[in-house]
């Protein structure tokens, strides 16, 4: 029965998400307003990131989930047993998923430095910061998570593998939760002012939309932690079947934060909201 619920939740989420990012990227990508400056570029940035994740994410956890309950590994291709060595189809699409869960949050990174840049240096974000030089930050982070999610395809790198990605996963989540706390202070001085004009507000805005996204992909985060923490411990406490359900249900957490990023842009963003409600009536109509 849990298997079946969290099937259904990531099929639904999988639609939805898809749907929901969909349409952001292309109300952004069509809307000559919405394009203009880098706080909506990284909008569509990071819904991109949220696509691919939710596309890969959901499905491999639906995948390692009916494959695992068939218990049949001459047909499922796929076994519970920390003692079998080869890799199988469901196996490959846990990796695909490692590989793909964790793009939203260099996404997150570059879009927290654009905003930090914009509240604390203004007029160096006016000349300096520009698409290209944030959609290069954000590629080259990108391709180093993709690099280190490659040793989990060797068996001999695993080691490795764990190891470069909680140095980097831990690196990016630090500056981000520091920058966003920095921004919040200064936001929070902002506000207490008398005197505070409408670009001051603007940034406000948009540095507001950065922490809602940032704080849902921790809470998101957190049966990932949990996980974590009990495969370190002991394997002793837990059966594996045990751990390997925590592990589903702590992927599709972080992959139900892409989607949740969409219906935070469409409450931030009064112009993005009203250009989605345009488009969404005639996706249903195609």
């Amino acid at each position: 029965m849990n298997l079946i619920f969290l099937c259904m939740i990531n099929g639904s989420f999988t639609i939805v998400g898809a749907l929901l990012n969909s349409i952001v990227i292309i109300c952004l990508w069509k809307s000559a307003l919405l394009r203009k400056g880098t706080g909506n570029f990284m909008i569509l940035l990071l819904s991109s990131f949220d696509l691919l994740v939710i596309v890969a994410g959901h499905p491999a956890v639906i995948l390692s989930a009916v494959s695992w309950s068939s218990g049949n590994n001459t047909l499922t291709h796929w076994s519970t047993k920390p003692t079998n060595k080869e890799y199988r189809l469901a196996e490959v699409a846990i990796l695909v998923s490692n590989c793909t869960k964790y793009l939203s949050l260099p996404a997150l990174l570059a879009v927290t430095v654009d905003r930090y840049i914009a509240i604390t240096r203004p007029f160096f974000h006016q000349i300096y910061v520009t698409k290209r030089r944030l959609l290069a930050l954000s590629v080259v982070m990108q391709l180093l998570m993709v690099a280190v999610g490659m040793f989990r395809f060797f068996k001999d790198f695993k080691a490795i593998y764990y190891g470069t990605l909680l140095f980097l996963v831990g690196t990016e989540m630090i500056t981000v939760a520091i920058m966003n706390y920095k921004m919040w202070r200064i936001a929070t001085n902002i506000k207490h002012q008398r005197t505070t004009s409408k670009t001051q507000l603007k940034h406000l805005k948009k540095n507001f939309t950065c922490l809602l996204a940032v704080a849902c992909f921790y809470i998101a985060m957190t049966p990932l932690f949990v996980y974590a923490i009990l495969r370190a411990a002991s394997s002793s406490v837990l059966s594996e079947d045990t751990l390997l359900l925590l592990r589903l249900w702590g992927n599709t957490s972080l992959n139900i934060s892409s989607t949740c990023n969409c219906l935070i842009f469409f409450w931030r963003n009064e112009i993005l909201r009203s250009s989605g409600k345009k488009l969404l009536p005639g996706c249903f109509k195609r």
